[in-house]
């Protein structure tokens, strides 16, 4: 028996008809017949007749009704304590952030929890990686959302791990890129290493580079200008109408880069960080 059995069992005694109570269960007629009878199984009793009227409750049926009542109350009363409790929660909360994250995926998960803890008070940096996990080491901030590259020895959450990918105007083959200009965006060095490992695993000869920027934005609207190719993160890619191919390694495996929500344990003592934690925790699917 769980919370839809107990909701049904309220509105079957609310309404006294099998036909009224589907219809406000959303229900089917004989769906519903069904569940009752899987209910007076559970129980081995019977829990209503029918009558000319509809449907009465046996002496049986009428103790259950008394529970599923109690339960109700019960239930609805912790979901005001819980949410009582979660607006209780206020404070400021210093967060850093990798631009490309802030840019592309941490609104959405600011308007969210903020949608749950709406007097927390946030104060968001955005900026290169390195300069985040020092903010985080120096205690500047209380979290921070770095990008695969920087060894994070205290607690930490995968939060994504987007494909790199190549970006063209069209469909291009990997051979193709030797004879095309390629659009560098100057990245971290841990990224760049690995971008340039990957195009020498399969080529002797060096890309030809014919814009450089530092931008992931202008990267994509130069790309899309049909001006070169790129390597980009898919997390940039969502909105880009051009030619995409995820790239892997010569083994088969993915080329991606994972980013991480780092923090150090003692700051969970700050419910405005435990409650950041544990929403991005319940939110997503990854883990430690």
């Amino acid at each position: 028996m769980d919370l839809k059995d107990i909701e049904m069992v309220l509105v079957l005694y609310s309404e006294k008809s099998i036909t009224k109570a589907a219809e406000k269960l959303f229900v089917s007629q004989p769906a519903l017949t069904k569940r009752i009878k899987k209910l007076e199984d559970f129980f081995r009793t019977n829990l209503i007749v029918r009558n000319y009227n509809g449907i009465a409750f046996t002496y049986e049926g009428e103790k259950l009704v008394s529970y599923c009542k109690e339960i109700s109350t019960t239930y609805q009363n912790l979901l005001e304590e819980m949410k009582v409790s979660k607006e209780e929660i206020s404070g400021s909360l210093a967060i850093g952030a990798a631009a490309i994250y802030a840019h592309y995926k941490l609104p959405k998960l600011v308007h969210s929890y903020l949608d749950q803890f709406p007097k927390v008070s946030l104060d968001i940096k955005t900026d290169l990686t390195a300069r985040i996990f020092r903010m985080l080491e120096n205690n500047e901030i209380a979290i921070g959302i770095l990008r695969e590259g920087y060894a994070w020895e205290d607690e930490k959450i995968l939060l994504s791990n987007e494909p790199l990918c190549i970006a063209y105007h069209e469909k291009i083959e990997l051979s193709e890129l030797l004879t095309k200009k390629y659009i560098q965006y100057k990245t971290d060095p841990h990224l760049q290493y690995q971008i340039d490992h990957w195009w020498n695993e399969r080529f002797s000869d060096r890309p030809k580079i014919g814009i450089s920027t530092s931008s992931v934005d202008t990267s994509i609207e130069l790309v899309r200008a049909g001006l070169g190719w790129s390597i980009l993160p898919s997390i940039a890619l969502d909105n880009f109408d051009g030619y995409i191919q995820e790239l892997t390694w010569l083994s088969g495996v993915p080329f991606t880069r994972a980013t991480w929500l780092c923090y150090k344990k003692n700051s969970l003592n700050s419910r405005a960080v435990a409650s950041f934690v544990q929403y991005v925790e319940e939110t997503h699917s990854t883990t430690r």
